[in-house]
């Protein structure tokens, strides 16, 4: 026994370990889209009276992300909003969730522990795969917490005695689920099936009358206050797109559901058929034994309806974005526990439905198999997605540089991120708290680097012809530098102008033909970008050059002219 344990535990363990080496390895400090809105949240509590209820409850989009902003300024406040610590944060609400989950499958499962954690293995690697690492090196919170909350309430109210303790608990988690993400006010109305199922599974119906209430007057206050004030964002397409183009409103749920497990869009869109195929059958089962047996559905059909409802949601107001945005990583946080739902009933009622051991032998590796290709998929495509986080994160230092057309990457209002990145500037935290090389602390000195700059504004350098550019128009520099041991990327670069300003680039960008795949990987991150707005330039023509920094930090070699520039 204690040998079976000694395996089964490091099993169920390395998946979280390896997402935390994931969370390490890609995580980059520096907001950007909605994330980079949060600062808002420091720069109110930074002046008096700033931080009010009215702004923590506020709307973004169709959420109201109390919870997700409280636990961002916590956080951040420790961290000078550190996005990279957010990631491990991130991490730790998944493996809790999987503790959560863990503990209800052991009360409905019963039996050998050794054999309870082999059946919860499958449930345990997909619960912190790394398939979304969108939420996962992002704006996490609002996702993660809202899930750790929804399950905290299915867990409370199926699997324990309804004391007032745990009642209280599970309203407590309630609001935090709704106050992350609007997808969590299901929470209530499945709260109180669960309590009306357990009225009749009971052997004491009225045992569920006063907690039933209780629950009913909460959720009607949390809802009411939800949409107290709500207006509709107006930036979904309208609900009724799903009624004039109904199949591809199907397609669309189907691949929200399955690419948890699949992330290319046919392989989605048919797991996604099985799952909600599976996952209906094992909804139909559930039922007729509740309604012929009076037995209490498993926690994991509760699963499996709270996201099908979620899925319908989401299907309901963006559907007409398209499929290719339905297998956005973001949303696999939740979608992942509707396969995990289904593979739940089938393995807690497989003696109750008399199932071939082979049907949740099948369905356990049906969920591995979708834990490994998701896995394999996230750690492929995370070196470029690092990448352009990192450039991004780049764009916060930059962005009093930048012109419109670039900014625009960061957020859809430059005028907002230019107001947000002052602000991180101004109380310096995320990126303005890293440390940066300063170029009017380095000399002169350093031997020529090995390095080539490959475009200006994407056309060959050195060109006989000045570069005519306006205000507002972009100046793009692209290459690559090595450090002093040729191993990866130059400390930091500068775009010079006239010998007299420097601009701060950005080195780190993948490249998979500079290095190998093993050896020599550390040679792939070093690309390097530099931008800035025309404006910058006084009317005239001006020199270019690219300024490489030492590996100490001491010391610089000036390249000579790489293009002219004149500013009309």
């Amino acid at each position: 026994m204690l040998t079976r344990r000694a395996v089964l535990w490091p099993l169920v363990l390395t998946p979280a370990a390896l997402l935390l080496l994931f969370v390490l390895t890609y995580s980059v400090n520096g907001p950007e889209w909605d994330h980079l809105s949060s600062t808002e949240i420091f720069s109110r509590w930074d002046r008096p009276g700033g931080l009010t209820a009215d702004f923590l409850f506020s709307q973004h989009n169709e959420h109201r992300k109390a919870a997700a902003r409280i636990a961002t300024l916590g956080l951040g406040l420790v961290t000078r909003w550190n996005t990279r610590v957010e990631a491990v944060a991130h991490w730790l609400l998944m493996s809790l969730t999987a503790i959560v989950l863990f503990a209800g499958f052991r009360r409905e499962t019963g039996g050998d522990r050794g054999v309870t954690l082999l059946r919860f293995l499958p449930i345990a690697m997909l619960l912190v795969s790394p398939r979304s690492y969108e939420a996962l090196l992002g704006d996490g919170f609002p996702h993660y917490l809202s899930i750790l909350g929804f399950t905290g309430v299915l867990y409370l109210l199926v699997e324990h005695r309804l004391s007032a303790p745990v009642l209280a608990a599970a309203i407590a988690c309630g609001v935090v689920a709704s106050f992350s993400i609007a997808n969590g006010l299901l929470a209530w109305p499945i709260g109180a099936a669960v309590l009306v199922c357990r009225g009749r599974s009971d052997a004491a119906p009225r045992v569920v009358a006063v907690p039933l209430v209780a629950w009913g007057l909460a959720g009607a206050v949390t809802i009411a206050f939800y949409f107290h004030g709500y207006v509709d964002p107006g930036n979904h397409p309208p609900p009724g797109f799903v009624f004039q183009h109904p199949m591809q409103a199907l397609a669309y749920l189907l691949s929200l559901l399955g690419s948890s497990l699949a992330p290319r869009q046919v392989a989605a869109f048919a797991v996604g058929a099985v799952v909600l195929g599976c996952g209906g059958w094992c909804m139909v089962r559930v039922a007729i034994d509740w309604l012929r047996s009076r037995a209490m559905p498993p926690l994991g059909a509760w699963l499996f309806l709270s996201v099908l409802l979620s899925a319908l949601m989401v299907s309901l107001n963006r559907a007409g974005f398209g499929l290719v945005q339905a297998m956005e990583s973001r949303y696999t946080a939740l979608s992942v526990l509707a396969p995990l739902g289904a593979f739940w009933c089938l393995t807690v009622r497989a003696e109750r439905w008399r199932l071939n051991p082979a049907v949740p032998r099948a369905a356990a590796a049906f969920l591995v198999a979708g834990y490994a290709f998701a896995s394999i998929d996230a750690w492929l495509v995370a070196p470029s997605w690092h990448s352009r986080k990192a450039w991004l994160a780049y764009l916060d230092y930059s962005a009093k540089y930048q012109p419109p057309s670039i900014l625009e990457s960061l957020y859809p209002s430059v005028e907002a991120a230019r107001t947000f990145t002052g602000e991180m500037e101004r109380l310096q935290i995320s990126v303005f708290a890293e440390p940066h090389t300063r170029p009017d602390t380095l000399a002169p000195g350093l031997r020529r680097p090995d390095y080539r700059v490959d475009a200006l504004n994407n056309a060959r350098p050195y060109a006989e012809q000045p570069l005519a550019v306006t205000a507002g128009d972009p100046i793009e520099v692209s290459g690559w530098a090595f450090n002093q041991s040729r191993s990866g990327p130059a400390r930091a670069i500068f775009l010079n102008i006239d010998g007299t300003r420097d601009v701060p680039g950005h080195t780190g960008v993948y490249r998979e033909t500079l290095g190998g795949a093993i050896g020599g990987r550390g040679r792939r991150w070093a690309g390097f970008t530099a931008s800035f707005d025309a404006a910058l330039l006084a009317p005239g023509e001006h020199t270019l050059a690219v300024k490489i920094v030492s590996d100490d930090g001491a010391r610089f070699f000036l390249s000579g002219p790489i293009g002219r520039v004149v500013r009309q």
